[in-house]
């Protein structure tokens, strides 16, 4: 595509996340990256609790660039679970683990905190992709 320009992402899977998959775009038009928690079983979140969900990935981005965590629009639609710091920003410096800080906005308990989304951007338009 004429003008998109193409950044390579070093991504370090954790040890309690290396069996999961990388995250990766669910379609060619999707805008993020499909992120998957590094739990060994569900997390329930009672109504208004938040807390911060591991992805067992580590990232390096070059400078200049951010990666964004975006919450899943039907999880919040359906259940109210979004990110509370949405979207929450990676800094080209940050090299801990990626955390993804769930809140259930809803009125019951949820167990849906598996999944959230990750874009990658530049000051100008969003470049490249995680995966």
């Amino acid at each position: 595509m004429k003008g998109v320009e193409s950044v390579e992402i070093e991504v370090v899977r954790l040890a309690h996340g290396r069996d999961l998959q990388l995250p990766d775009y669910a379609s060619a038009a999707a805008a993020g990256a499909d992120l998957l928690a590094a739990i060994d079983q569900d997390i329930e979140l009672g109504p208004l609790e938040r807390r911060i969900v591991p992805t067992g990935l580590s990232i390096a981005l070059p400078p200049g660039f951010e990666a964004q965590i975006r919450p899943r629009s039907g999880l919040a639609a359906r259940h109210g679970v979004t990110v509370a710091n949405a979207p929450g920003t990676i800094d080209a410096d940050y090299r801990g683990e990626v955390g993804v800080i769930l809140i259930n906005l809803g009125r019951a308990i949820s167990d849906h905190a598996r999944h959230a989304n990750c874009t990658d951007g530049h000051c100008p338009p969003r470049a490249g992709g995680m995966a």
